[in-house]
């Protein structure tokens, strides 16, 4: 657990990550997936929603970014 690479993304999850990851300023992407991975590993969490990323994204991104985002994000839920 714990690895991006070893979960389940259900609906759009997938996609909608990708799209915060690409809004990252490169010199900080590897940051990112590493929190991301420590969060899914503390949480036991092997399913990643649409409102998961949402929820956290929320908690996490600072306000300008959730500004810019949020409206992409929520017209690529599917659930």
């Amino acid at each position: 657990m714990g690895s991006l690479d070893n979960v389940t993304w259900k609906g759009n999850s997938q996609k909608m990550f990708n799209t915060i990851l690409d809004a990252v300023p490169s010199i900080f992407k590897s940051t990112v997936k590493r929190e991301v991975e420590a969060w899914l590993s503390k949480n036991n969490v092997n399913e990643i929603t649409e409102e998961l990323v949402l929820q956290a994204f929320k908690e996490k991104a600072p306000k300008p970014m959730w500004n810019k985002l949020i409206g992409q994000l929520e017209a690529m839920k599917t659930e």
